[in-house]
Parts: C-alpha cells; sequence; structure tokens
C-alpha cells in the first residue's frame, strides 16, 4: 500500500511538474520571442523611441542583430520541446549572443526604466523599453536549460558563453564605429588647438554620423549609443561637457548648413504625450536657434499694391502660427526684405483685435519684450539683422493647439533696370524656428494701377479687373518664394520723375517729395573678391567664372577663396592673365562643408586699404555661427584701418548670416539683388559698375507744402 501511495505521488508530482513546464514553456514563447518581435517590429513602423528619445536601431545591420534575439529564443524554444540530438554546441553560442546583445539593449536603457514603468501603470506604452530586459531573462533561463539538457557535459574553458557575449559586444562595438567617430571628432573640433579642429572637422566629414551630429546640436545627448559610449557614460569618462552652441557651429562646418536648416530628430509624430518637453533655450533671445517640433506656420498671405510711376510698393505679410504641444512657444523668424525696404508697420492680434505694435530704439524694445515674455503677455518685437533683414518674433503661440496671429507692413522701392518698368523682390524667410508642412503654400495677393507680371518661377500675367487696376492672385510654395527668380515687374512712365505725398505724421504741413535720376558710378580702381568656400557655394563656381567675363578693364582686380586655408591672388590689372589664374584656382580649388570667412574678409580690407577707392565684393552663402575665436581679426581690421572699402554682398545661397547681424560696416554695405541665376546678377553688377547698366538713385526729402509746386517745376525744368 506505502509502495502503490508512493507511486501515485510521484505521479501527481510529475504531472504537475510537466503542467508547469508547459505553462513555463508558453510564458518564455511569449516573452522571449513574441514580446521583443512585436517590439522590433513596433519600432520599426512607428520609430517612437528614435522621434522622442534616441534612435535604438539606426540601420539594417542594427536591426538584423536585435532580431537575432527573438529569433535565437524561438530557436532554442523549439529545440527544447523537440528531439535535442544535434547542434547543441551551435544553439548554445547563438543563445550566449543573444544574451549579451539583450544585455546591452538593457543597460541601454536603464536610466528609463522609472519612466518606463510608469508609462506601463498609466499608458501602458512603457512595455517596450521594458523588452530588453526581459528578453535577457528569458534568454538566461533558455540558455540554462540547454546546458542541462545538452547530450554530453562540455569543460567550463569551452563553454560557448563567453564566444557568444564576446561576438555579441564585438559586433556592436563595430556597429558603433560612426558614433564613437563623431564624438571623437566632436571632441577634437572643439579643442582649443588650431591643428585639432581641422582634423577633428576633417575626420568628421569623412567618416562621422551626421544624423547623430544634428542630434547632438539639440542637446539630447544623455542616453548612449553603443558599448563604447556606454561604458564611457557609466565611468564618469566622457571628459568635459561641451556646449551646445560649439556643436552647432562644428555640424556647419561639416555639412556647410545651419543645423535648424534640418527638422528637429525628435518630431515625436503621434506620441505627442511623451514629447513635449523641448526646451528653448532661444526664447526671447536674438537668434532663431532650434526647430520646435510642435510649432507650425498655419498660415500666411502677402498684400500688396505696387506702384510703377512712384516707384514704390506695400506689402503686408500676415501670418497665423498653430502650438501643438502643452506649453506656449516663441514664434521666431529672420526674414530677408526687398532691397532698400523698411518695416513700417507690425500688428498683433490679441484676443481677436488687431493692436499696433510700438516702435522706438532697439535697446529699449528689446527690454519691453524681454519683460513681457517673462510675465507671458503677448509681444511682437521686429528688429534688424543686417542688412535687408530682420527678426520677428512673438510670443505667446498658446499650447494644446492654440494659434497666434500677426501682420508686418513693408514699405519696398522698386529696382529700376530701365525708366520703362520697376521690379519687387519678394520677401522671404532666411531661416525660422518653426515648421511648414510639406504642402504648404503662401497665398499672394497683389494689386496695380499697371500691368503685372511675375518672373519666369513665379509665370503669372495680371488680369485688368477694372480701369487702370489690375491684379496678381496665386498661391506659391515657400522654395518658388525664396528663389532668386521670384520679383514682378511693373510697367511705368518713364517721363515721371517725381512724385510727392503728404507726410503722414504732419500732412498739413510737411510733404515728401521724391525724385529718379540717372547716375553715374565711380569705377573703383581696387577689387577683391572674397569667395565663401563652403560647399553650400560649390554649385555656383562655374556661374562665377562666367559672371567675370564682364569685368570692367582697368581695376586691378584680386581674389581669395575663404576655407581652411585662404586661396588668394594678388590683386592686378584685370587682362587675360589675371582672369586666367583666378580660373584656374577656382577649378582646382574645392569647396567643402561651412568656412569661416572672418580671416578672408579681414585680409581683404587690409589689401583694399592701399586703394582711394577700394571695393570688396563678399560672394557668400550662410555664415550661421558667429566664429568667436578668430571675430577679433575682423573688428581689429576695422578699427585700425585708415581706409575703408566699399561693401558689395552678393548671397547665392539661401540662410542665416551671423557677421552681418549688427555689424555697423555691413548696415553700409550694397546688397546686390537676386533677379536670376549668379552668372546674370554678378554680370548686371560689373555692367553698372563700368556704366554698361543705367543706375538710378531714387532720393526722398521732407518739405512744407507750399513748396511743393516749387520743387515740381524745378525737377520739371
Amino acid at each position: 500500500m506505502s509502495n502503490q501511495n508512493q507511486l501515485s505521488n510521484s505521479m501527481t508530482e510529475n504531472h504537475q511538474k510537466t503542467n508547469a513546464d508547459k505553462k513555463s514553456s508558453v510564458a518564455m514563447l511569449l516573452l522571449g520571442v513574441l514580446y521583443p518581435a512585436g517590439v522590433i517590429g513596433f519600432e520599426l513602423v512607428t520609430r517612437m523611441c528614435a522621434k522622442i528619445l534616441f534612435n535604438p536601431i539606426p540601420t539594417i545591420w542594427h536591426v538584423l542583430l536585435v532580431s537575432l534575439v527573438p529569433a535565437a529564443n524561438g530557436f532554442i524554444w523549439w529545440r527544447l520541446n523537440g528531439a535535442l540530438n544535434q547542434h547543441t554546441r551551435l544553439l548554445a553560442f547563438l543563445g550566449a549572443t543573444a544574451i549579451g546583445i539583450a544585455a546591452f539593449y538593457m543597460l541601454l536603457f536603464l536610466p528609463i526604466f522609472p519612466m518606463a514603468v510608469f508609462a506601463v501603470v498609466f499608458y501602458g506604452i512603457g512595455l517596450l523599453p521594458l523588452a530588453p530586459l526581459v528578453s535577457l531573462i528569458t534568454a538566461s533561463l533558455l540558455y540554462k536549460r540547454l546546458r542541462k539538457r545538452e547530450p554530453t557535459k562540455m569543460e567550463p574553458q569551452k563553454s560557448p558563453l563567453w564566444k557568444g557575449l564576446t561576438v555579441a559586444f564585438g559586433l556592436l562595438i563595430l556597429l558603433e564605429l560612426p558614433t564613437t567617430v563623431t564624438k571623437i571628432g566632436i571632441r577634437w573640433a572643439t579643442a582649443p588647438s588650431t591643428e585639432a579642429n581641422r582634423r577633428g572637422v576633417q575626420l568628421l566629414r569623412r567618416f562621422g554620423d551626421e544624423d547623430a551630429l544634428l542630434r547632438y546640436c539639440y542637446s539630447r545627448t544623455g542616453l548612449a549609443g553603443g558599448p563604447w559610449s556606454l561604458i564611457a557614460s557609466l565611468l564618469h569618462i566622457n571628459g568635459k561637457h561641451i556646449p551646445t552652441p560649439k556643436i552647432r557651429e562644428v555640424f556647419y562646418r561639416v555639412t556647410g548648413e545651419p543645423f535648424n536648416s534640418r527638422p528637429s530628430p525628435y518630431d515625436g509624430g503621434t506620441w505627442q504625450i511623451l514629447n513635449n518637453f523641448q526646451f528653448d533655450r532661444n526664447q526671447g533671445g536674438t537668434q532663431v536657434g532650434s526647430r520646435i517640433r510642435d510649432l507650425y506656420l498655419l498660415s500666411s498671405r502677402i498684400d500688396g499694391s505696387v506702384d510703377g510711376d512712384s516707384a514704390l510698393a506695400y506689402l503686408e505679410w500676415t501670418m497665423t502660427f498653430r502650438n501643438n504641444a502643452t506649453r506656449a512657444h516663441e514664434a521666431r523668424a529672420q526674414i530677408a526684405l526687398p532691397p532698400g525696404a523698411i518695416v513700417s508697420r507690425a500688428t498683433l492680434w490679441v484676443n481677436g483685435e488687431e493692436r499696433e505694435a510700438a516702435f522706438a530704439g532697439r535697446a529699449q524694445v528689446r527690454r519691453a519684450y524681454e519683460s513681457v515674455v517673462r510675465r507671458s503677455r503677448d509681444p511682437l518685437l521686429v528688429t534688424t539683422q543686417g542688412p535687408e533683414r530682420i527678426l520677428a518674433q512673438a510670443f505667446p503661440v498658446p499650447p494644446n493647439g492654440g494659434t497666434l496671429r500677426y501682420r508686418i507692413g513693408i514699405t519696398a522701392p522698386l529696382d529700376l533696370a530701365n525708366l520703362n518698368e520697376g521690379r519687387l523682390i519678394l520677401p522671404t524667410f532666411v531661416s525660422q524656428n518653426f515648421n511648414l508642412r510639406h504642402d504648404f503654400r503662401h497665398a499672394l495677393w497683389i494689386e496695380g494701377k499697371q500691368p503685372l507680371e511675375t518672373s519666369a518661377r513665379l509665370a503669372l500675367h495680371s488680369r485688368r479687373v477694372a480701369h487702370d487696376h489690375y491684379r496678381l492672385s496665386r498661391e506659391v510654395t515657400d522654395k518658388d518664394l525664396a528663389s532668386p527668380s521670384a520679383f514682378i515687374t511693373v510697367a511705368r512712365d518713364a517721363s515721371i520723375n517725381t512724385t510727392w505725398t503728404l507726410d503722414s505724421v504732419n500732412e498739413g504741413e510737411f510733404a515728401i517729395v521724391q525724385t529718379i535720376a540717372e547716375t553715374t558710378p565711380e569705377v573703383p580702381d581696387g577689387l577683391v573678391i572674397v569667395l565663401d568656400g563652403s560647399a553650400l557655394v560649390e554649385p555656383s563656381v562655374q556661374d562665377i567664372i562666367e559672371g567675370l567675363n564682364a569685368m570692367p578693364s582697368g581695376v586691378e582686380v584680386g581674389f581669395i577663396i575663404a576655407s581652411d586655408t585662404l586661396a588668394q591672388i594678388q590683386p592686378s590689372a584685370w587682362n587675360e592673365n589675371q582672369k586666367r589664374r583666378i580660373v584656374e584656382m577656382l577649378r582646382k580649388h574645392r569647396l567643402v562643408g561651412g568656412q569661416n570667412n572672418v580671416p578672408g574678409l579681414a585680409s581683404a580690407m587690409q589689401i583694399l586699404e592701399a586703394y582711394d577707392q577700394g571695393t570688396l565684393l563678399w560672394i557668400h552663402g550662410p555664415q550661421p555661427v558667429p566664429f568667436e575665436n578668430t571675430h577679433a581679426m575682423l573688428n581689429q581690421a576695422i578699427a585700425r584701418l585708415v581706409r575703408f572699402p566699399d561693401i558689395a554682398l552678393l548671397s547665392v545661397a539661401a540662410g542665416p548670416n551671423r557677421l552681418l547681424n549688427q555689424a555697423e560696416w555691413a548696415m553700409e554695405a550694397t546688397v546686390i539683388p537676386r533677379l536670376g541665376d549668379v552668372k546674370a546678377d554678378l554680370r548686371r553688377y560689373f555692367e553698372k559698375m563700368d556704366g554698361k547698366q543705367a543706375t538710378f538713385e531714387i532720393k526722398r526729402k521732407r518739405i512744407p507744402v507750399y513748396e511743393v509746386d516749387q520743387e515740381l517745376s524745378s525737377n520739371l525744368r
């Protein structure tokens, strides 16, 4: 009887053990195979982690490596539930490799485990960062069971565990090489040594990861991306913190682009609830700064009137912004104005009512604006940022889908190619901290008393809607608006050279009289062309070479390419030999990355000091960083020069220019209008310099009303 009881108890225990093994086996299948496989698939489809925190699987090789974890777990689980009579060592090696990969990703996500647990409880999505930990536990249990069921026991030194772990971490280190190189390059490029700077930039241009570099520009560097960075962070050997502005400077030097010309890598997409902690470091400041991922330009309209006879246009640009974040944000944009234009009006809608903005000195309005920003009021600030550029900033754009609207009034003289027609170049964004959706359009509505036509880029003719009333209206893309050839042409009466209007301040007492007269420019005796050696200028090199054909004879011309090391040709009389030397230098010199133009400008100014009528022509792209370490040499040259040259600016690639923002020398510079390709614009500049193309000057003066008739009659004579 006793034996029967023992047998019965044994059978019961075996049955219970079998049931427990089955349940355990199902749990391992769910937790070690289906769960991590589902997480990987979810991340590939939604990119949630990549958009919010960091990209755990940035390449196809990372995807394959991470997919090895559920694949190895699944294969081992299948063999454990069947026959284990061959390839046991290979299975154990795969299992050990899976353990190594899961262990690394578990450590990678360790800093956000508390947030993950919180998210599991409240939102249910914290299961994603917990997947590596669960996979590691399951892979370890499967490996342990596999070793117990081996037909023959291995000696400890022949165990596949260390081999698998070594292979796993070796592959992870190999895949992390681009990020490691990027970090080393950043460290060198921001070092005090000039030679280390150059070495770091060159390393990043050749082997760096631009996506990783862009992410560092947004200060989101807290999480490691691979074994090297993980070990460094755990042992606190990352070295001193590199300021974000320094990394943004490195990004420009490597790519040639402002960092905020690209969308933020942390756009969040659908995961707004986890994505509303972006801090705007430039709020209330003087720079456009980072893109705010949840801030959008909702609508934009440009309404205007053009008077050809008075060679004057007035535009009103109305913009509406939407903020989808849970905190208020500031909308900032640097805007390029038409040549010679001024901001004559600025209004902001507050509680549905349009209110005029006040104008005062720069320092005074800046202090007032910063004060109301701190109190979360509704200010609009418009300030100059270099020749014919302004910075417009408004706060707050209310959170949770709130909107803000403001309007900027722009008064602009027309560019006169001849007395029979004038051209109006449209304003455009240079840089902004908000986003434009891919299908965004600006609504354009321009009216005038004379027929209007657009350039080929906009391809539109006006229609006559009434007697001496013409209209252009259409929607244009932001790319079209920013095109150098986006302008409107208006016919005018060539016989009208004087017009007047009452002064808006004292209409009954004073009038503004405008006269248009042809002028003869002085041909400079010395000209130094400084070419920005950045990558964005490279497509314009051939146009520049062809534009040099219009260079006036008798001018001593020098040429400087501002690059990592200055390439320079001293001024000499313009002839075929001098032209050949410059063209050869242009063809041989490779324009790469983003270059510091300060040494080239300072050198040109010093060269031109010897000329009575010296001119510096700067052909440039964006200069989005101040290059403070070399700015002293430019300031010194400006302060100490006996003679200062005339400055002409030709921008061949859109973007902000920090060298021009507040520089007094830049405010006096001549901005060459962009009316076509670089070749045509450069040829037009040289032909005006040589007197081959007419140059017109528009002058205005304020006189008493009773003198208007006398002024008009004197101009007619």
